[in-house]
């Protein structure tokens, strides 16, 4: 599945690939304005929550737009994700030298060990549509997608609706509609949490298919992101895959597999990548790759030495709310729980949804040098640890109220 994937993923870029630009480049032009207001990293309110990465998305439309020469095969632009570049300047300033009213010569660069896989959507409608035009239609995906899914939730459980409200307004949608480096994970995990709804009645118990579905996400994630917060498409929807179906008998051990399963398909996909661009341009795709995860991995940011304890503390700067929120629930739903007499049981129930809860740590224990850096959008891998802990009280409050109705 991994090899098949990455040969889509590659012949789907080609193709993309063998568009005319001219379009997409009159269409970036029009957006300088855009860039030349904002700047790197705009705040749509106060709160830096609602932090745009202006920075990402010009290095996106860069890469969306960069015309064909005659030196390269459109196979290896595909693999290279080529763009224009100034040393030491940020690509809003190269799309603005590059575009804007003074055009001036500039560099251009690789970028190969991601796949881009985002450039078969943005390269089609940067054809269309201009960059402010794309953050409208964004902005009508993502309301779309997620009253598709909350009408979903609705009809099979209602008390859910509370954790994916909250979910949603943890994740800051003021910012992620405004944002294509911030899309691509949010519509992946909302799909994803639509298809298991839709699923999980003729896949119940077939437990292979679950598995082959997480490793399938865990494909997409690699293929469409950027190393933004990846991890939510995994602890998110399988926090509802195991709140909704009582199927699962060992929910521990399935839901462990299937979480190796999404990492097998993301770490498969994207070595897939290094390899396949190692063999077709010949260049060290794979060394360079390497040299960046010691770097993403390491405790190294800004020429100083920082703790785990640094990390954490920059993340409870923007989640601390929410997790006085998840704590005031958990207090009061143990507390009911102790008076009916049935806290034992409603604890053994909190086991998976608590080591869901510690994925976000473990994985930004593992990248602290990205998380340390990116600080401001990384938290929202949290929101699993908030959504995993409330979908176990709510759902726990769910089967009360149920179980009250039947023995009236």
């Amino acid at each position: 599945i991994i090899v098949i994937s990455c040969l889509t993923g590659y012949l789907l870029l080609v193709m993309v690939y063998c568009i005319p630009t001219k379009n997409m480049e009159a269409h970036v032009r029009e957006s300088v304005p855009i860039f030349l207001k904002e700047g790197d990293y705009p705040k749509v309110t106060d709160s830096t929550t609602s932090q745009l990465d202006n920075f990402t998305d010009a290095l996106m439309l860069l890469k969306a737009s960069y015309p064909m020469g005659e030196g390269k095969k459109v196979w290896e632009y595909a693999l290279d994700a080529t763009r224009y570049d100034i040393k030491g300047e940020s690509p809003v300033k190269a799309l603005i030298n590059c575009y804007g009213e003074n055009a001036s010569e500039i560099d251009t660069i690789n970028y190969q060990h991601y796949w881009h896989g985002y450039l078969i959507f943005l390269k089609p409608i940067l054809c269309v549509f201009s960059y402010a035009q794309i953050r409208y239609i964004i902005i009508v995906f993502q309301l779309g997608l997620f009253s598709l899914l909350v009408t979903r939730i609705y009809a099979i459980r209602k008390e859910f609706i509370v954790p994916t409200l909250i979910m949603w307004s943890f994740l800051n949608p003021i910012a992620t509609m405004c944002s294509l480096q911030f899309n691509s994970i949010l519509v992946l995990t909302f799909v994803s949490m639509i298809l298991i709804i839709r699923f999980k009645e003729c896949w119940k118990g077939d437990l292979h298919k679950w598995k082959m579905f997480f490793l399938l996400i865990g494909i997409l994630t690699s293929y469409l992101d950027l190393l933004t917060y990846p991890l939510v498409t995994l602890g998110v929807p399988i926090t509802l895959w195991l709140a909704i179906d009582f199927s699962i008998n060992d929910k521990l051990r399935n839901s462990f597999i299937s979480s190796v399963f999404w990492l097998i398909g993301y770490g498969g996909m994207w070595a897939g990548k290094w390899l396949l661009g190692s063999i077709v341009t010949g260049d060290a795709v794979i060394q360079r790759a390497m040299e960046r995860i010691l770097v993403r991995t390491s405790s190294i940011a800004f020429d100083k030495d920082f703790t785990y304890g640094a990390v954490l503390k920059n993340e409870l700067k923007l989640i601390w709310k929410y997790l006085f929120v998840v704590v005031v629930v958990l207090i009061i739903h143990f507390t009911i729980k102790s008076i009916q007499g049935i806290i034992k049981s409603s604890l053994k129930d909190a086991v998976i949804y608590v080591i869901i809860g510690t994925y976000p740590f473990i994985w930004t224990f593992i990248l602290k040098n990205h998380t340390y850096v990116h600080w401001w959008f990384v938290y929202r891998e949290f929101v699993i640890t908030i959504y995993a802990l409330l979908m176990m009280c709510f759902q726990q409050i769910g089967m009360t109220i149920r179980e009250t109705k039947e023995n009236v």
